[in-house]
């Protein structure tokens, strides 16, 4: 660092100091001060570490002083160091600028879930805890089906029900409640859970009991399924159906506990029921646990992972229609809605006994029959005093009686 030599100041900057202190003609003041002006230049540092502080500026320091026969005062600062080199005021700044963020990359689609294997459970009480997402992919759809069958016509209603629905899966190990959450969003689009629906077999969700049945409905269908051979693949699949089953039909009424199955968890203990996976047989490539979704829901689903720029880990899988294959074939083309007389001339002696059964209900379906078009076809059936089978009252009500 140098310096310059000391000066008086006065007229460096166009302004008078010395006359600022003037009492009497010779610029001394009553202290005997003469002010004085000093300057020192600062030099720039270069290198070091790459730093946003302002750096060290090279260019001058002014600082004022008074000084006199009396003594001094001296360093007292009243000009910055912001000078530039020959005192120009208007210097360039050496700053170094601030960089600007780059934009962010867009983010790549990323698969929904990690595909795993699906294995057997042996621990009691499975059923009420959380789903993987994989699983609750799969389970989601299969209640929106199960509970609607072909009745979601919508993205929008696809939506409503399946993203609560598939984050409740994943939290809470409250899978009774999870369900019971499921049936009163269902209500308030306006639908009553498992009305009307028809499988591919031909039958209904509960042999198409309402939530009316209550307990005896409930007993009912717990006791058809300790009669069954293997029908679910281990414990936690059958307690979960059996808290759907439960959440619907509240055999406790208001007070119904969707925290556990019960005594059935005795039953399961005492091994009265068998399972597929106890004897080590695969899970398959369509179960719910999968995260496979099949059928009519899959493009709702699809749609559903586009919003979030994910993708369908298992878009390659197998699928597995709601109906028969005659009748996808025909949703999949775009085809319309067939003409509401499309089954006006629909033979009834044809199958089974000339009156209106199971027989007539399946032979309908194979046929590409709606729910819709099978309880015209079977209002027909009453209307012209035909026997209406009560299998078939199971499955809708309106017909029955």
């Amino acid at each position: 660092m140098t310096s310059s030599g000391l000066r008086t100041a006065g007229r460096l900057f166009g302004i008078d100091l010395a006359g600022l202190f003037k009492d009497d003609e010779d610029g001394k003041g009553f202290l005997g001060l003469n002010p004085n002006l000093s300057f020192s230049t600062t030099s720039k540092g270069r290198g070091g570490a790459l730093s946003f502080r302002p750096q060290q500026q090279t260019g001058v320091t002014s600082t004022l002083g008074f000084g006199g026969a009396q003594g001094g005062i001296n360093n007292i600062n009243v000009v910055g160091s912001n000078f530039g080199q020959g005192n120009m005021l208007d210097a360039p700044s050496t700053e170094e600028p601030t960089p600007t963020p780059s934009e962010p990359e867009p983010t790549p689609t990323q698969p929904f879930f990690e595909a795993q294997d699906v294995q057997f459970s042996r621990s009691p009480m499975d059923y009420t805890k959380d789903l993987s997402k994989q699983e609750a992919v799969g389970k989601a759809n299969q209640l929106l089906r199960r509970t609607l069958g072909d009745k979601i016509g919508d993205q929008e209603t696809y939506n409503r029900l399946f993203d609560p629905l598939l984050k409740d899966l994943q939290k809470g190990d409250d899978y009774g409640f999870d369900i019971d959450r499921l049936y009163k969003n269902i209500r308030a689009e306006g639908f009553e859970p498992y009305k009307d629906v028809i499988t591919k077999a031909g039958a209904a969700p509960f042999g198409g009991k309402g939530a009316e049945g209550g307990a005896d409905a409930y007993s009912a269908f717990v006791n058809q399924q300790f009669s069954a051979d293997k029908p679910f693949f281990d414990q936690a699949d059958a307690g979960r159906r059996f808290l759907e089953a439960k959440a619907f039909f509240r055999p406790g009424g208001d007070d119904t506990k969707l925290d556990r199955i019960g005594q059935i968890q005795n039953r399961f203990d005492a091994y009265e029921m068998g399972f597929k996976g106890q004897g080590g047989d695969a899970y398959g490539d369509t179960g719910y646990r999968t995260g496979n979704v099949t059928g009519s829901l899959k493009p709702f689903y699809e749609t559903y992972l586009e919003g979030l720029n994910a993708t369908n880990p298992r878009a390659s899988a197998p699928d597995s229609p709601d109906r028969p294959a005659q009748s996808n074939q025909k949703m999949m083309s775009g085809d319309m809605p067939a003409p509401k007389d499309r089954f006006e001339d629909f033979d009834y002696a044809a199958y089974g006994q000339g009156g209106f059964g199971l027989q007539d209900v399946r032979a309908l379906i194979d046929k590409g029959a709606t729910s819709d078009e099978i309880l015209k076809v079977g209002r027909r059936a009453k209307d012209r005093g035909l026997n209406v089978g009560p299998n078939v009252g199971n499955l809708f009500s309106e017909l029955m009686g």
